[in-house]
């Protein structure tokens, strides 16, 4: 992870850069959420719902350069960060796993 990094708080400040690199974007989206059900007493169907009275515009994954996955269930949500090529979101089950 920090090979070329020469020294140990160089590669902890970079780690720490990745961390809020790659959680910022889905924090602004989560607090969106959070601040949807409050207003309207459940999660949006779609993060579009989200636009503009809670977030100004859905960020994308910073991995993988696409819109965040999505999806609701009855007690939540999830939020994918770059589920990756394999995944088979349609069918996730949050009840099994």
């Amino acid at each position: 992870f920090c090979s070329g990094f020469p020294t140990l708080p160089t590669c902890a400040a970079r780690r720490s850069q990745l961390l809020a690199t790659m959680t910022a974007p889905a924090m602004r989206v989560a607090m969106g959420l959070r601040d949807y059900k409050a207003q309207h007493g459940k999660y949006p169907e779609t993060l579009d719902s989200l636009v503009p009275n809670f977030i100004d515009g859905i960020p994308t994954d910073p991995f993988a350069n696409r819109p965040f996955v999505y999806m609701t269930w009855a007690n939540g949500y999830f939020l994918f960060l770059d589920p990756g090529p394999e995944a088979e979101i349609e069918d996730y089950d949050p009840e099994v796993h």
